[in-house]
């Protein structure tokens, strides 16, 4: 193979890779600065209060079946996400939980219920 055609195989690849990695960057970058996320059909949605560390969450599900539950974690922090509200699945309910966060910092969060996440929300504590 010439060098010249080398050397363009080599491009195509490299952009290849920067536009593989720059997609998967832009996945997680979907979220919004609010205190409230749902999931896609509105099985269930939560509300973050930063005063007090509140999450006021819904279960709107009409059946019986996986838990719900809001997950959080702070920005910038490379680990696991951890599990702030988990509700048995009962329809209709309504429920103001109290979570203990650290204070002034943001924070990533999301509902799931039956299997379906919500996008995830930032938000800063109080």
């Amino acid at each position: 193979m010439r060098p010249h055609a080398m050397a363009l195989v080599i491009g195509a690849v490299c952009a290849a890779c920067g536009l593989a990695a720059s997609s998967a960057s832009a996945a997680w970058s979907q979220h919004s600065w609010q205190n409230w996320s749902r999931t896609p059909t509105n099985s269930a949605g939560v509300v973050f209060h930063p005063n007090g560390d509140y999450f006021e969450v819904w279960d709107n599900s009409p059946t019986f079946g996986l838990r719900t539950k809001v997950k959080y974690n702070y920005v910038g922090v490379k680990d696991h996400w951890k599990t702030a509200v988990s509700l048995p699945d009962k329809p209709g309910q309504h429920v103001l939980h109290r979570h203990n966060l650290i204070e002034h910092q943001r924070i990533y969060f999301y509902i799931e219920d039956l299997g379906s996440p919500s996008y995830a929300s930032e938000y800063q504590t109080s």
